[in-house]
């Protein structure tokens, strides 16, 4: 892992944290839980002031590559206390939720916390008491830290800064973190190795991954330059970055670190994602590059990534290797399987579902009606943020692409009809737009794979799936993409129409026999109706880094 070069500074500094907390607990009236904890159980009290609701709950992943969440939920009483306690076995990051506020939580076995926040202000009031609390303090303080100095957090302002001033600002932001990670340890030197190892990955790792995905980053906020042409020794941290750390596997952002450094480890290795061998190869790339719980980590989000994309042929052969020599114990195997099997019906070249939707005008707009145009289609709703971000680029990518072969299908999910036609009419949208119905178990959205919009799938001239991951609109690369796909699925041509049938010669006559009126016999020919078989063809998809987010 990356060195934490204790500052000078930090030595010898005094227990500045700890006589603040005993400070907040004589002004608070807090009591110490006379109880002894049980050393595997975790239990959470708390107090919530200024109360907005009458529940809170503790979230947090059971394992590394699970993103779905497990909550604990809990009433509050009238005076807005609350009690959680739960078995747990190893240190764990966890999220106290109350309504839409959320707080970063380490707890460990035999963990016995009390927590005190106002509502509304739960950042800047919690203070805790009890087993944990220094290290739930240094989480909550660097957590303010992040939100409330942009210095912390690559934003378009500091991610326009060319190579020398975007390295220098990571620097010091690694510096100042590392320096606060230091003050704490010297001040809490009982602070478990699961604790400093989890807050040392969450440090180090979140600098590499800015780093890493600067090139992409920059690129994607500031479109009018191009891509940046980095120095040679730009990418050299990674040669001492430890790639292989089990124990940082707690963190997310070693997780997103490892997932973008396979991204960009591939490119460099010259494999484009629209090439069908790239998950093969990169499956047998974090092989070569890690082992252990971080390899079958790693290798079982390579297979995830690999279903989203719809190379199911790849996609099984690497299954099943997964399952027969990596994950052969089952731990993630339980995981990946219903992922799997969700995707196949989505694959590319798998024939998109049919539908028959209504314009504004009561047109019907059929998957069928369009065949023979390459179909994009939008999955969208205008209460979404998201979706009305994205709708001057769509609107834009609809008028540059006029006149070719391609139809912009619109389907709206608003749950109240007229809203989305009211819209629509008054913004004098182009392309196509269609009403798709409410979003509540949709039976086109289940069909299309589709779990949240905006969604935007692109569709061949024979209707199959062309591309589920499309690049976002306001990238320059989006209208190129679209075009390079175009015309990669040839329809069958009718066969052509069967020869006239011979007309037989007529008998001849007796000469003394041949009527005056004999007329030439009639050609006919027959018409057949031929039914276009349609085949399915294999596309292939075209290639943020998340910020770190501190709340709901």
């Amino acid at each position: 892992m990356l060195p934490l070069r204790l500052c000078d500074r930090a030595v010898g500094v005094s227990c500045r944290l700890g006589v603040f907390a005993l400070f907040l607990g004589f002004c608070c009236g807090w009591s110490l839980v006379g109880k002894a904890q049980p050393s595997g159980v975790a239990t959470i009290h708390g107090d919530v002031g200024n109360m907005q609701g009458d529940s809170i709950f503790l979230a947090w992943h059971p394992s590394a590559l699970d993103d779905r969440e497990t909550r604990l939920l809990s009433r509050l009483d009238e005076d807005g206390n609350f009690s959680i306690s739960f078995p747990l076995s190893t240190g764990t990051v966890t999220e106290l939720v109350y309504g839409a506020e959320a707080m970063t939580l380490w707890l460990e076995p035999g963990t016995d916390l009390f927590v005190k926040f106002k509502a509304g202000d739960m950042g800047n009031t919690v203070r805790f008491k009890g087993t944990g609390a220094p290290e739930n303090e240094y989480l909550a303080d660097h957590d303010r830290d992040f939100i409330e100095s942009e210095e912390w957090q690559v934003l378009p302002y500091n991610i326009m800064y060319y190579e020398e001033g975007f390295a220098k600002y990571l620097d010091r932001r690694l510096e100042r973190e590392r320096l606060g990670l230091a003050l704490f340890l010297t001040d809490n030197p009982t602070a478990s190795a699961a604790f400093k190892e989890y807050a040392d990955a969450d440090i180090n790792y979140a600098w590499a991954n800015d780093r890493i995905t600067y090139q992409d980053l920059r690129e994607q906020v500031v479109n009018n330059e191009g891509r940046l042409q980095l120095s040679p020794g730009y990418y050299d941290f990674l040669r001492v970055t430890h790639l292989d750390a089990a124990g940082a596997l707690k963190s997310p952002n070693y997780q997103t670190f490892l997932t973008n450094y396979l991204n960009w480890q591939m490119k460099e290795n010259g494999h484009v994602r629209s090439n069908p061998a790239y998950y093969t190869e990169c499956y047998n790339l974090a092989k070569e590059k890690f082992s252990g719980e971080v390899e079958t980590v790693m290798l079982a989000r390579v297979l995830r990534d690999s279903f989203k994309h719809g190379y199911v042929q790849q996609s099984t052969a690497l299954f099943d290797d997964y399952r027969q020599h990596i994950d052969t114990g089952g731990k993630y195997v339980p995981l990946l399987t219903p992922e799997f099997e969700a995707t196949r019906h989505t694959a590319l070249g798998a024939p998109g579902p049919a539908f028959a939707l209504t314009t504004l005008k009561g047109d019907t707009v059929t998957l069928k009606s369009l065949e023979g145009k390459m179909v994009y289609l939008t999955f969208w709703k205008t209460s979404s943020g998201v979706s009305l971000r994205d709708l001057p680029y769509h609107q834009d990518l609809v008028h540059r692409l006029k006149g070719k072969k391609v139809e912009f299908v619109s389907i709206g999910f608003d749950d109240d009809r007229e809203q989305w036609a009211t819209f629509v009419r008054s913004k004098n949208l182009d392309g196509t737009h269609v009403y798709g119905g409410k979003m509540a178990q949709n039976a086109l959205l289940a069909g299309y794979g589709v779990r949240d919009v905006p969604t935007y799938i692109l569709l061949a001239e024979d209707g199959t799936f062309a591309n589920r991951r499309l690049l976002k609109m306001n990238n320059p690369g989006a209208q190129t993409q679209i075009l390079a796909a175009m015309g990669k699925v040839k329809l069958p041509e009718p066969p052509p129409p069967p020869a006239p049938e011979p007309v037989p010669a007529p008998e001849p006559l007796p000469v003394a026999a041949t009527p005056a009126e004999a007329k030439p016999a009639k050609r006919t020919t027959t018409r057949t109706a031929y039914q276009y078989r349609r085949y399915p063809a294999t596309r292939r998809p075209a290639p943020k880094p998340a910020p770190r987010v501190r709340n709901r």
